[in-house]
């Protein structure tokens, strides 16, 4: 946790916070944080221990998932990192969409927990469970307290990082299918008012800033000059401008943004070793402290991209121009869908017969780690038959 008295002095020391602008002061996060400090401990553990994965020199993977029983998996399979994916975002209104990031934050934390309690209470260090979390924040109208309080509830539900993204509200395909991207003031203004809600929680979050302008078509408002350059149009009847997009554009997005975080994600339409590079470098010349991330759409077929030859070394060439962090999202939602209509036709070709092999393959991984059933029956439950035996004592 942060503490206020010397957070201040801190500051110009601690390599977790070099070359991180402010651009509130710490008397203004004193006033506001009151006077009882309240522990959030599972962000700020999470959050210093994401810090601490980030800077080993690897490209993490972190999956997205809306399942606390998926995210058990991909935690007993070595995942170290998650992003929280909640299924069904694209339609739901945008209103919705921030209780919908904080509630899956908060329910894949209760599961980790519940896991590391069983686990401890077997004495199994095999598994470290308590994984950091990602969380995204959708903000529709880059409202400064919007920002703060969506932040707060996110750290709340134990989110050790937060994305900020520039997307605005009406990128959710409803006009045209555009997608649609903030002025560079309002991004600012979002990442600035995150990095005031965390303070104010005392919580060493981890801020990332992943701009969508390299995929967007259309920009909400010209009044920024920074923006100018990659306007293409005059307003449109929706009263937005046409917009560039493109590797240039989101250059010119983290470049902006990379004094106030910790981490720049380049969202990329397709992956591309040689795009990746360049966005690397400019961003590494200017602000060569800063950690690098990566994502392409969920929808994007890898395969027919990226050779099978080199799909096998991605990450360690990611890891090699200085990316420490790729979002893979809505990952667990293609899997589970992919593996539903594998087992439909299967019992269409085999009937149970398709179903027993499938549960054959199921107990097979077993060995490698993987427990559905086991978590059920040794984990949840036998903390259970502990807790109502520590209660009859009572």
């Amino acid at each position: 946790m942060i503490d206020l008295p010397d957070f201040d002095a801190r500051l110009p020391h601690d390599e977790r916070w070099q070359d991180i602008e402010r651009l509130h002061a710490p008397e203004e996060v004193a006033r506001l944080a009151g006077t009882l400090r309240i522990e959030h401990t599972l962000s700020a553990r999470g959050a210093e221990r994401l810090w601490d994965l980030l800077r080993r020199g690897d490209c993490l993977v972190a999956p997205g998932t809306g399942s606390p029983d998926e995210a058990l998996q991909l935690i007993r399979a070595g995942c170290t990192t998650l992003l929280a994916a909640p299924e069904g975002l694209q339609q739901a209104p945008w209103s919705a969409r921030g209780w919908c990031e904080t509630s899956v934050v908060a329910r894949l934390q209760r599961a980790l927990v519940d896991a590391d309690r069983a686990a401890h209470l077997a004495g199994n260090r095999a598994v470290r469970w308590l994984a950091p979390i990602v969380a995204d924040v959708s903000v529709s109208n880059c409202a400064p307290l919007e920002v703060v309080e969506a932040v707060r509830a996110r750290i709340e539900a134990g989110a050790a990082a937060v994305r900020i993204d520039d997307r605005a509200g009406c990128s959710s395909g409803g006009i045209d299918g555009r997608l649609a991207v903030t002025s560079t003031k309002g991004f600012l203004g979002s990442i600035a008012a995150a990095r005031l809600s965390a303070d104010v929680e005392g919580v060493p979050l981890v801020l990332i800033a992943s701009s969508a302008a390299g995929r967007a078509t259309h920009l909400t408002s010209d009044h920024d000059e920074r923006d100018r350059a990659q306007v293409a149009g005059d307003r449109d009847d929706h009263g937005m401008f046409p917009f560039h997009g493109g590797l240039e554009s989101a250059l010119a997005r983290a470049l902006a943004v990379a004094p106030l975080v910790e981490v720049v994600c380049l969202q990329a339409e397709r992956p591309s070793v040689d795009e990746a590079a360049r966005f690397a470098a400019a961003v590494r010349e200017r602000h060569p402290n800063r950690i690098l991330a990566y994502e392409v759409p969920a929808e994007v077929h890898w395969a027919r991209h990226v050779p099978d030859e080199d799909l096998d070394g991605w990450q360690r060439e990611l890891a090699r121009l200085g990316y420490s962090l790729q979002f893979l999202p809505r990952a667990t939602f293609h899997a589970r869908n992919a593996a539903a209509f594998d087992l439909g036709t299967r019992l269409r070709l085999q009937g149970l017969g398709g179903w027993s092999e499938l549960r054959d393959r199921e107990l097979a991984h077993e060995d490698k780690g993987y427990g559905v059933a086991r978590d059920r029956r040794d984990g949840a439950e036998s903390w259970a038959r502990a807790a109502r035996a520590a209660v009859k004592r009572a």
